[in-house]
């Protein structure tokens, strides 16, 4: 159970207690002094009680905020990084990578003729696996920025969360190698040098990987889907 449902049960457990305590004073009203200081000190009680559920409450939900604020500053600034590591990408990949590859990248490579159905065929194939892989990524990175909150429940999905990732990883990799060549693959499978750490610097070492990751692949499938558009 998330503290988040604790306290909304306590607070709904102390509404009850208040009900009880309200029947029971005008059923049994106090006839002595001693009577009403109990009830007394039984109000003033569940009043500090409510009082600091109400405050905790407050302060999680303000925190939570403060986390979304953080993430979408991190995630706006990952993006300028992004887009900064792929200019640079663009100015040093070895032209003869970009030669590199199958009868499919010989395909989708920038051609001098108007391009012919076989190409458009191989390019849209291209373009729409490349966009498959991107979508998937995005999938992954919301559910580690969900995971990421590290209640109870949510910590026993990340193991399932790492096995897919990785999987999504792999399935990449090998997807570029057949359609791209080798020397794409190895360039997909090499890590950007940003993104190395989760959200807020939390998570341990497994998280860290996992966000890289995915962070990595899908910048460099942007870049992919920028030099290999529809034709």
């Amino acid at each position: 159970m998330s503290i988040d449902t604790t306290i909304s049960l306590a607070l709904a457990i102390i509404g009850l207690a208040y009900a009880f305590v309200g029947v029971l004073l005008t059923m049994h009203p106090p006839n002595s002094r001693r009577a009403k200081i109990g009830y007394y000190t039984v109000f003033v009680a569940l009043s500090v009680v409510t009082l600091t559920l109400v405050w905790a409450q407050a302060a999680r939900s303000a925190d939570a905020q403060a986390r979304i604020e953080r993430i979408q500053n991190e995630n706006a600034a990952r993006l300028n990084r992004a887009n900064a590591e792929i200019a640079q990408l663009q100015r040093e990949l070895p032209p003869q990578v970009a030669r590199s590859g199958s009868d499919i990248a010989g395909a989708i490579r920038g051609l001098n003729s108007e391009p012919s159905e076989a190409d458009r065929a191989a390019r849209k194939a291209l373009h729409k696996e490349l966009v498959r892989f991107l979508e998937r990524g995005q999938q992954h990175r919301d559910k580690l920025i969900d995971l990421l909150d590290y209640s109870p429940e949510k910590e026993q999905e990340l193991p399932a969360e790492f096995r897919a990732i990785s999987k999504w990883d792999a399935q990449l990799a090998e997807y570029v190698r057949l359609n791209l060549g080798d020397e794409r693959a190895r360039w997909i499978r090499a890590r950007l040098p940003s993104d190395s750490r989760a959200p807020g610097g939390l998570g341990g070492r497994k998280v860290d990987d996992a966000w890289r990751a995915v962070n990595s692949n899908m910048t460099k499938i942007e870049q992919l889907l920028s030099e290999y558009p529809e034709l």
